[in-house]
């Protein structure tokens, strides 16, 4: 791993999106950071804030090994560095790459970076009630197609695009085992895509949306309650 040191006058604005003010010159370090490399284990000391601005990374409950959330380029994390308490989750990466590190000592002025991490933070709440509720309401193949159409490409409309996860990682994602999620990709074919190896094929974006917003399933009624939920 090398580790170089950016000017964070300059580089904090476009990497974390904060105004320079208040920081120190040397605040933010670049990583290179290679697959599988440990970046924080579960309740450890945090001592940074990240940005991947190339690369993936993963955060896993080191209990289960389950996923908890993939992260790409662009994404912030290890927000619970600013509020001086243990690492949530374990941070693994996944593809090699460089990430940004903000250490929050060399930050003086404080409430801008809270309040983007508070944000993350919501987000990411929002993300994991979704996803329980998701688990609880849609059928594993209408879990894969939901996941899908996250991918940024396809969401522009794209009908080839590489996978920027392994089958794997999807497959804990959905909640499914790996041999699970090998029998669900036939039948995707039935829903307007394809998967060819690590590439992904989309002969018909409309039916891949009607799929998992207009399935007959929609509504359940649950057995633990009288009320009905939404997915």
């Amino acid at each position: 791993m090398t580790i170089d040191f950016y000017p964070a006058t300059r580089y904090v604005e476009p990497l974390f999106g904060i105004s320079p003010d208040g920081i120190e010159s040397d605040a933010i370090a670049i990583h290179t950071v290679k697959r599988n490399q440990l970046l924080f284990e579960k309740g450890e000391n945090s001592k940074g804030v990240f940005t991947i601005i190339s690369g993936q990374a993963i955060l896993t409950v080191p209990e289960t090994g389950k996923i908890v959330e993939i992260l790409d380029s662009g994404a912030f994390f290890g927000e619970e560095a600013l509020f001086q308490v243990g690492r949530i989750f374990m941070a693994r990466v996944t593809i090699g790459g460089k990430f940004a590190v903000l250490d929050p000592d060399k930050v003086t002025a404080k409430d801008e970076l809270i309040k983007k991490a508070m944000f993350h933070l919501y987000e990411r709440q929002e993300r994991l009630v979704e996803d329980i509720s998701c688990l609880k309401s849609m059928p594993p193949l209408q879990r894969l197609a939901k996941l899908i159409l996250t991918i940024p490409q396809v969401s522009k409309g794209e009908s080839k695009v590489k996978l920027p996860w392994r089958k794997h990682m999807m497959a804990e994602r959905i909640g499914v085992r790996t041999e699970t999620f090998s029998r669900l990709i036939p039948s995707l074919r039935d829903h307007g895509a394809e998967m060819d190896g690590e590439w992904l094929v989309i002969f018909n974006l409309s039916a891949l949306h009607h799929f998992v917003t207009n399935r007959p399933d929609q509504w359940r009624l649950r057995k633990s309650s009288p009320k009905r939920a939404l997915c």
